[in-house]
This record gives structure tokens, sequence and C-alpha cells, in this order.
């Protein structure tokens, strides 16, 4: 009965070694650009429901102004300067803000419960927006979506070095 054991295989266990701590970087580095990406969507998502709150605000002011042209336009027709149809496509643009109003509403709505989901807390209305003026240089280099890849490619080369020792010999005992 003879049994063998490798005393030397160290080209193999360097390589599995380096491997593992690339691929530990590789998914820290993938967990901050999670971290990112959810920033960049509560932001979107942030300044969509601000965009959606600034146009029903503006549809309201529309509303206002077709509920003023109406009460004119029945007024006139009431008193035969214009006709019934004039008054019916009034009647139909009022119509079509309130829909558009409604709609607008809806989409708010889902967007705050997305952002509400994502934040893990209930958001039921957002403030305005305060824009400041920044010179921003973006280091593509530093952001963690490029270091993974990066990463990654540097465990593609050490799974090649873990390849290529299978090439060097081996010392063992044989007991």
């Amino acid at each position: 009965l003879f049994r063998s054991y490798p005393v030397f295989t160290g080209f193999a266990i360097t390589s599995l070694i380096k491997r593992s701590e690339l691929e530990l970087i590789q998914k820290k580095l993938e967990l901050k650009n999670v971290k990112r990406e959810l920033i960049l969507n509560s932001a979107e998502l942030y300044s969509n429901i601000y965009a959606l709150k600034c146009n029903i605000n503006a549809l309201k002011f529309a509303k206002k102004a077709l509920k003023s042209a109406k009460e004119k336009a029945e007024a006139l027709y009431n008193e035969g300067l214009i006709n019934k149809s004039s008054v019916d496509e009034i009647n139909a643009k009022y119509y079509e803000v309130l829909a558009d109003i409604k709609n607008l509403k809806s989409q708010k709505e889902s967007l705050l419960n997305m952002l509400s989901y994502l934040l893990n807390k209930k958001i039921e209305k957002i403030d305005s927006i305060e824009v400041q003026k920044i010179t921003f240089k973006p280091d593509f280099l530093k952001r963690p979506d490029v270091r993974a890849i990066k990463e990654t490619l540097q465990i593609a080369k050490e799974n090649i070095k873990l390849a290529k020792s299978e090439y060097f010999p081996s010392i063992g005992a044989e007991v």
C-alpha cells in the first residue's frame, strides 16, 4: 500500500490565494457600485416626481383658465353670439385637462411608491429641488464599477497562472 502526498505545490496555492483576494476586492467594489446605482435611481425618481408635480401645477392653472373660458363661452352662447360647437370644444379641452391631471397624479403616486420602496420609508410628498452649480470632473478610474471590471481582469490573469501551474513540477513523497 503506497500513498503519495504533494510536498510542493506552491505555484497553484499562491495563485489560488491571490485569486481569492482579488475576488473579495471585486465583491466589495460590486457592493459599492450597487449603492451608487441606488443613489442614482433615487435621484432620478426624485427629479421625475418633481417634474410631474410641476406639470400638475401647470395643468391646474390651465384648468382655472379653461373654467373661466367655459363660463364666458356659455354666456356668449346664451346671448347667441357664438355657436354650440365652440362651447363644446372648450368643454372637451377642459375635460381633457382634468384627465391629464388625474393621469399625472397617478404617475406621481406610482413614483412616490417606488421611491418609498427604494428608501424603505413612506414618502408622501417631496419638496423643491435646490440646484447648486458645481464643477464636476469625473474620474472614471475611481468608479466602483470600473474598478470591479479591473479586478475581474486580474482574476482572469490569476486563473491563467493557476492553469499554467499544472505544468510546473510538484514535489511529493511516497509513503
